[in-house]
């Protein structure tokens, strides 16, 4: 395995401006789950990335034991909107 070429504490900052964000939104006329990486930019605002996915509502609890069954995931979830 290759070695890292960041230091931990450059990883640690890194990851200190990122985020996962869970939100229920509505695309064509569907509600979807969208599971996101947020970085934050020069302004302190988080902006979405590329990284993610999305999925049926329907599946929300699904995700939801995956998640826990992980253990290392922290997620910000704006309850209000699942």
């Amino acid at each position: 395995m290759e070695a890292s070429p960041h230091t931990y504490e450059e990883e640690k900052r890194m990851l200190a401006k990122k985020i996962l964000k869970l939100e229920l939104r509505e695309i064509g006329g569907r509600e979807i789950l969208d599971l996101r990486v947020y970085v934050q930019n020069g302004n302190g605002e988080y902006i979405a990335t590329k990284k993610g996915f999305s999925l049926s509502p329907l599946r929300k609890e699904e995700l939801i034991e995956c998640l826990r069954e992980l253990g290392e995931v922290s997620l910000s979830i704006e309850l209000g909107m699942l």
